[in-house]
């Protein structure tokens, strides 16, 4: 994941991604988003972004922590059972969010 990351020019734009294997625990497990809530020094969690293409892990989770969930669909949103607050078909597709 980290490579992917590094090799897309939206890099630029965050000052923190977390990985769940890097840090030990899956998604939606709470001790994912406790712990990045922890190093992110507890910010509103309005201001905090989940950008990913697992309806549950991704949105679920951050939709029951109080994060923003964007949904990078890739033909599984049939399985999205949770309103994402943003819907995208290709990462790209963040530099419109981030620009509003």
């Amino acid at each position: 994941q980290r490579y992917r990351w590094k090799h897309t020019t939206l890099s630029n734009y965050f000052e923190e991604i977390f990985i769940s294997e890097e840090i030990g625990s899956p998604k939606p497990n709470q001790f994912f988003f406790d712990y990045v809530h922890g190093a992110l020094e507890r910010p509103r969690r309005e201001r905090v972004m989940v950008v990913g293409d697992n309806p549950v892990s991704d949105i679920e989770g951050a939709n029951n922590f109080g994060y923003v969930s964007c949904f990078v669909e890739r033909g599984y949103e049939q399985l999205l059972h949770q309103k994402a607050d943003y819907v995208i078909n290709d990462l790209r597709g963040l530099k419109n969010l981030i620009n509003d």
